[in-house]
């Protein structure tokens, strides 16, 4: 059985593409990284899609009569979804809170408005303020 000409002339076309193509492959790399991510805000989540740590913006508000300038708010937040560690900064003022899991055990730090102090509050309610 002879074979058509036209079935050899594509075989020998398309192991001429196959060599070229291959002629020209480099070595595998990675791609480079970006060397800037920009987003509104950023959430990391664990394998059960939880959140466990946050940074975003916080909008300027207005509550029970006081303002609140636009914040800038990283959240670190245990498996049970209680923020453990944040810390915000805005115009005036900054601060660092750390809470054991409770709502009742834990340490601020803040500057405030050229102010500055840590507050200390233990799990039976007492308080110790440090001020320079």
């Amino acid at each position: 059985m002879r074979l058509p000409k036209v079935l050899i002339a594509m075989t020998a076309a398309n192991l001429v593409l196959l060599a070229w193509l291959l002629s020209h492959l480099g070595p595998a790399q990675a791609q480079a990284s970006a060397p800037v991510v920009r987003a509104q805000a950023l959430e990391i989540v664990d394998q059960q899609g939880r959140v466990r740590a946050s940074l975003n913006i916080q909008p300027a508000s207005t509550h029970e009569g006081q303002h609140y300038p636009e914040t800038v708010l990283l959240r670190l937040i245990d498996p049970n979804g209680k923020p453990i560690v944040k810390l915000g900064g805005a115009v005036g003022n900054a601060g660092l809170g750390l809470n054991d899991g409770s709502d009742t055990t834990y340490a601020l730090i803040e500057a405030k408005d050229a102010e500055a102090y840590v507050r200390l509050t233990t799990s039976d309610g007492r308080r110790h303020f440090v001020k320079p």
